[in-house]
């Protein structure tokens, strides 16, 4: 109940420690952009040609890395340094118009957990 003043425990709180934007936070969350396309689709070349160019029009500091699916494996190949990108939402809109949106996956980074921390004993 997050109208009450005073939460109980057992209630679902939520606080804001920071907050970022989607460009900014990907690359701190993220290791990179990964975007699956099937060698055998007839439009494989087409779809790395639009991608390449939507990055191009948004240049940050995500890496990007192609999924090739070839004959049941996948080829991870990335775009380097030169191909890294600002995900924004105009570039998620391009890109919605090239794969679908399971083809897109962001690879969390090392650095980051979604394991849920231990309390410290004052916060019992």
């Amino acid at each position: 109940d997050v109208k009450r003043l005073n939460p109980q425990v057992g209630d679902v709180t939520f606080s804001l420690k920071e907050a970022y934007l989607l460009e900014e936070a990907l690359p701190i969350l993220s290791d990179g952009l990964r975007i699956r396309i099937d060698a055998a689709d007839p439009k494989c070349a087409q779809k790395a040609e639009a991608i390449k160019s939507a990055i191009t029009r948004n240049p940050g500091s995500l890496p990007v890395f192609f999924e090739i699916l070839h004959e049941g494996n996948i080829i991870e190949l990335s775009l380097g340094p030169s191909y890294s990108v600002a995900v924004t939402l105009s570039f998620l809109s391009e890109l919605d118009k090239v794969v679908q949106q399971q083809d897109i996956t962001f690879a969390p980074s090392d650095d980051f957990s979604l394991v849920r921390r231990e309390p410290m004993p004052w916060e019992m």
